[in-house]
């Protein structure tokens, strides 16, 4: 596949000091409400866990405050106080159980190959699919932009003999492209 390129686009625009000091007044007013302080450097000593413990509660409660402050948030995001019903405990337990696992990592961790595995079974059984279909879940715009640019290369070379396939995209395409 040939690899897209990122053209040099225009220079953005020069702007005035006094238009530069509103903006960034305002993002800081808009996206810093909440925020008081941010440590950009790394402890000098190890912080105990006691200490990362209350920092975390601490953050975890300003969370909460702001779903509470913002409604359109609500409809998004639960805080820990909405998190009540018996579905919501057994999602917190079980991300508590495989954090530590990589779905990506398939030859490692079986245990979540598994549960992949039977959502998309589940999946195919809903929408009466057959024994040849197949599926992937992926996490994000971007891997299911690459994911699906992957299974048309694949098909392309298994199917119609192209070994070099190209992508014809804007300039403004996702980058993603690039991986695939």
């Amino acid at each position: 596949m040939t690899k897209l390129k990122f053209g040099r686009g225009k220079q953005p625009p020069v702007i005035s000091e006094e238009k530069l000091k509103r903006a960034k007044k305002y993002w800081k007013e808009t996206l810093t409400t909440g925020v008081k302080t941010c440590n950009g450097r790394l402890p000098e000593e190890p912080m105990s866990d006691k200490e990362m413990k209350r920092i975390l509660e601490g953050l975890s409660e300003a969370e909460t405050k702001s779903l509470k402050r913002n409604a359109k948030a609500r409809s998004l995001y639960k805080s820990e106080a909405d998190c009540s019903t018996e579905g919501d405990k057994l999602a917190k337990k079980v991300n508590g159980l495989f954090f530590k696992t990589n779905p990506l990592h398939f030859d490692i961790f079986d245990g979540v190959c598994k549960m992949e595995a039977e959502v998309i079974q589940m999946c195919i059984n809903l929408y009466g699919g057959e024994d040849i279909e197949c599926g992937i879940i992926d996490t994000s715009e971007g891997d299911c932009i690459r994911n699906a640019a992957l299974s048309y290369k694949k098909w392309a070379k298994e199917i119609k003999g192209i070994t070099n396939p190209n992508i014809v995209a804007p300039s403004t395409f996702d980058p993603s492209l690039n991986r695939a």
